[in-house]
């Protein structure tokens, strides 16, 4: 007869576990939690953190979660349920909700830096599965929403050699009879620390990992900004460093009306709470943590460049000047009919206007760089 193996031992790796048991698998019982600091790597502290935990191999639940943020606080409750029979083995839930809370709390980066500032509140949900824990965590599916008021926003920044540059351009505007030079230096200010009566950003994680923003509105004195975008999928602790996609429109109320005018910045419509829309849309980059703002400094540097070439009323009835192309003004062709002019008396005043030109333009880049 022929010797045969155990059955244990003839069996396929495959009949063991498909999914390794959790870190907790060999607790069981309740536990009250209680924190008296716990920091992170953005800076923020939260401080009296308790919580109520159920421990099992089936299920670890943590209910009853309150927390304190400098004034602020949250609540909420997650849990993680195991079933090695099902399949995903893992489920994740959670659900919090927070006021008066620094947003900056979910940056890794230096807070200081944080794109939005002041104090909001919000909620958010999720929920995942997956064959182990990380990968329901990261699998998770949910929204967040967040609501602000009486903030700042600080995406557009200006630095001391930029403000330098918005003095002298508004007094080469008004030196030069250009009400278009004047006009963007009073109002690339307006986008500097944009304070906010209200803020809302809507957050929605689907099942390819990607995070859309069905709603983006802020609503200031003089802006309204609104906007739907997307960030690239990533993984869930990294959703401020993700590439952002983000479409804003822009509104303007007040004097700042005036001078956009100038600028032929403003389209003919104006929104059910006054404000004036832009007449284009404006694309934002970089990440929701750190955003590109680069666009809209282009847009107000090709506005401006186009008053450059615009003078006032004034010299407009008066003796119209030298062509611009491509940054360069042409020389002038003289009619036929027109008495030639002294070369050097020509020459003079063709360079004076050359030099202004050149002047508007390095104070130009002074300004947005």
């Amino acid at each position: 007869m022929r010797a045969h193996r155990p059955l244990a031992h003839s069996l396929p790796s495959a009949a063991e576990p498909k999914t390794p048991r959790p870190p907790w698998a060999d607790l069981d019982g309740e536990v009250s939690i209680e924190v008296e600091e716990l920091a992170f790597q953005s800076g923020q502290v939260i401080t009296e953190l308790k919580a109520q935990v159920k421990v099992s191999e089936a299920l670890l639940s943590v209910k009853d979660i309150t927390a304190k943020l400098k004034g602020g606080g949250l609540v909420g409750d997650a849990n993680v349920a195991y079933d090695p029979i099902q399949n995903p083995a893992y489920r994740v839930a959670s659900s919090f909700v927070f006021k008066n809370v620094d947003p900056s709390l979910f940056s890794k980066s230096n807070y200081s830096k944080f794109p939005v500032q002041g104090l909001f509140d919000g909620q958010f949900k999720f929920a995942g599965s997956g064959d182990t824990l990380e990968e329901a965590g990261e699998d998770s599916e949910g929204d967040l929403t967040i609501t602000g008021r009486n903030g700042v926003l600080t995406a557009f920044e200006l630095d001391s050699r930029s403000q330098l540059g918005l003095i002298g351009a508004g007094i080469l505007g008004q030196s030069l009879n250009r009400p278009g030079i004047t006009a963007m230096a009073q109002a690339v200010p307006y986008f500097k620390d944009i304070k906010f009566e209200s803020f809302t950003l809507e957050l929605v994680r689907g099942k390819d990992k990607q995070v859309r923003i069905p709603e983006l509105n802020l609503m200031g004195d003089n802006l309204n900004i609104s906007g739907q975008g997307v960030i690239a999928a990533g993984n869930l602790g990294e959703l401020l460093e993700q590439p952002l996609d983000l479409t804003l429109r822009f509104g303007a109320k007040g004097r700042l009306i005036d001078y956009l005018e100038t600028l032929q910045l403003l389209g003919t419509k104006t929104s059910e709470d006054g404000f004036r829309n832009w007449n284009q849309d404006i694309n934002i980059g970089g990440s929701l943590g750190d955003p590109d703002t680069s666009a809209l400094k282009e847009l107000l540097n090709n506005a401006a460049r186009r008053a450059l070439d615009k003078p006032g009323k004034a010299e407009a009835a008066g003796t119209s000047k030298p062509p611009l192309k491509d940054g360069q003004f042409l020389p002038r062709q003289n009619k036929a009919s027109e008495p030639a002019p002294s070369e050097k008396k020509e020459k003079s005043k063709e360079e004076a206007l050359r030099d202004d030109i050149e002047m508007g333009l390095e104070l130009l880049n002074s300004i947005f760089g």
